[in-house]
C-alpha cells in the first residue's frame, strides 16, 4: 500500500474503505490538493466528484485549514456525503461519497 503525507493511499480502486468498523467500498479516486489554498481545494473536488461513478467514494488530501469547513459547507450544499475528515500532521483526509 501506498502511504502520502501519512494517510494510506491506492491505486484507484484498490484500498478497501473502511467507516463506522465495517468494510464499506473502494476508493475511486484519490485527488491530492495539499499545497492548494481556498477555493482551488473545493473547487478541484468538485470537478473531480464528477469523475467518480455515483456511489463511489473520492479522498481529497488538502493542508488548507479552511479546507475542513469548507469542503463540510460544500457536501451539504451539493449533497454528497461526507463520510469521514481525518487530520494527521496539518493535512486532511476526506472521503466523499458521490450520492448523485
Amino acid at each position: 500500500m501506498l502511504r502520502a503525507r501519512g494517510f494510506p493511499i491506492a491505486e484507484a480502486g484498490v484500498e478497501a474503505l473502511e467507516v463506522s468498523g465495517m468494510v464499506d467500498q473502494r476508493i475511486a479516486s484519490t485527488l491530492d490538493m495539499t499545497g492548494f489554498f481556498c477555493p482551488e481545494p473545493v473547487v478541484r473536488t468538485n470537478e473531480e466528484i464528477q469523475n467518480v461513478p455515483v456511489g463511489e467514494v473520492l479522498e481529497m488530501l488538502a493542508d488548507d485549514p479552511s479546507s475542513k469547513p469548507d469542503i463540510e459547507s460544500w457536501s451539504r450544499r451539493t449533497g454528497h456525503e461526507l463520510l469521514s475528515v481525518e487530520e494527521n500532521d496539518g493535512v486532511f483526509r476526506f472521503l466523499i461519497r458521490r450520492s448523485r
